[in-house]
């Protein structure tokens, strides 16, 4: 299958998808892209699911309905195939957090819908591929900070062993964003952070989650926290 560079006659119907002007159009065409996909195999489409996230690099506003498009032909692609849809489609979730930051939002809108299917959907084995992307701090703009720490909650409450093996990696992330300057983005990371310290099993430090999430956003509270933490481990 060809690499694809722009609307052009294709083995899958991809050009009716990078073409697509209305979320309508747009579904309509990523659910037969998807089909197709499913038909042929996601093995043998590889080189087509790459080119897909190739074309978020054209960040021009004439290029907006093949950027949502071929967001919007993947998500369907994660739906329709599952598994087997997996290994290609897991390492571009950087790309595709970097994307719900896009200028335009059908593109931001299919980024963030993309992402959130991908998590979902995805088996625990890949937790440990997905995680250090969604952690990546990136160019750090609001709308991808605030998918990240979707994201995490998402991960969190679905894949817990998972998450309490990485909670060393997450959590400092995770203050970060907590301190961020967006409201939404610090209330979706206080969310996550509770999410995250909820796996915890340690029957000693879980008592004290909540005072220990209140220090991150109040450093100034640290030193009446910590002495009663230590006097219940005496």
């Amino acid at each position: 299958i060809p690499r694809v560079t722009g609307v052009q006659t294709c083995a899958l119907p991809i050009c009716k998808l990078l073409a697509a002007a209305t979320p309508e159009d747009r579904a309509s065409a990523a659910a037969d892209f998807a089909t197709a996909v499913a038909q042929g195999g996601a093995l043998k489409s590889k080189a087509t699911l790459e080119s897909l996230i190739g074309e978020l690099s054209d960040t021009g506003k004439a290029a907006a309905n093949k950027r949502a498009g071929a967001l919007a032909g993947l998500g369907a692609v994660m739906t329709k195939c599952g598994a087997s849809a997996e290994p290609f489609l897991c390492p571009m979730v950087e790309k595709i957090i970097a994307s719900a930051s896009d200028k335009l939002k059908p593109v931001a809108t299919e980024a963030d819908k993309l992402a959130k299917t991908i998590v979902e959907s995805m088996s625990p084995h890949s937790v440990a591929f997905v995680l250090p992307q969604v952690l990546a701090e990136g160019e750090n703009k609001a709308p991808s900070n605030l998918l990240r720490a979707e994201l995490l909650s998402i991960i969190a409450t679905k894949y817990r062993v998972q998450t309490e093996r990485e909670l060393v990696s997450i959590v400092p992330v995770m203050t970060t964003l907590m301190w961020d300057t967006k409201p939404t983005v610090k209330a979706a990371a206080l969310k996550a952070m509770e999410d995250v310290c909820a796996v915890m099993d340690n029957k000693d430090i879980k008592a004290f989650v909540p005072e220990i999430i209140k220090c991150c956003t109040n450093p100034e509270i640290t030193t009446e926290t910590t002495p009663e933490i230590g006097r219940a481990h005496v």
